[in-house]
């Protein structure tokens, strides 16, 4: 799970961690101060952490299966 640490409008900030504990092999991780778009503005950074993580997640599967 990624997201930003501003308050959502809705107030609600711990939906990211509920959400993290429902996904199997889920990570979260935070940008400070990071705006509602990041995946378009911080697009570099979104996607190198993105890799890693399924980079991670195939490492795990393959791990299972043996």
């Amino acid at each position: 799970m990624a997201t930003s640490t501003r308050s959502p409008p809705n107030g609600n900030t711990d939906s990211t961690d509920k959400t993290a504990q429902l996904v199997a092999n889920a990570n979260e991780i935070y940008y400070p101060g990071a705006p509602h778009g990041m995946t378009a503005t911080m697009q570099d950074q979104v996607n190198k952490d993105l890799l890693a993580f399924l980079k991670e997640l195939i490492g795990v599967r393959r791990a299972e299966r043996r």
